[in-house]
């Protein structure tokens, strides 16, 4: 009897440390609100990290979430309509950030900057660029 006891012991500790392929399901009361502090508290009701910086989320509303919801679900829902994305960094941390449009939008978008650090420094008489492999001009 002592036995079966311990055994069914070892294996409840077992299984209870078995990862499941299910995600974590979060019962989740947020009420629509500025972006940022529906962040805030669904960091704080999950007990995740949420890391932005501020100025994204300036002007954005986040739409309603009450009931039960994967992390996945939450986020899509809290980020809809925001032109805003979020990516898990590891089981407790989400980074959210604006949406790229793209791989040939981001070598544009770089290039882009690139000229217009170079039209800036053109116009400053200054040749900073040098380090980037700009060099003097």
């Amino acid at each position: 009897m002592r036995l079966a006891m311990v055994l069914g012991l070892v294996c409840a500790v077992v299984w209870g440390n078995v990862r499941s392929d299910e995600p974590a399901v979060y019962t989740l009361h947020i009420e629509s609100q500025p972006l940022d502090g529906a962040l805030r508290e669904f960091a704080r009701q999950t007990g995740m990290q949420i890391l932005f910086f501020s100025d994204i989320t300036n002007g954005l509303r986040s739409a309603a979430v009450d009931g039960k919801y994967t992390v996945e679900r939450a986020m899509t829902t809290l980020l809809s309509g925001s032109k805003l994305t979020y990516r898990l960094i590891n089981s407790k941390t989400i980074e959210v950030a604006p949406m790229r449009t793209g791989p040939a939008n981001m070598r544009h978008s770089r290039a882009h900057r690139l000229a217009h650090k170079r039209d800036c420094t053109a116009a400053m008489g200054d040749c900073r660029g040098a380090a980037d492999g700009m060099g003097r001009r």
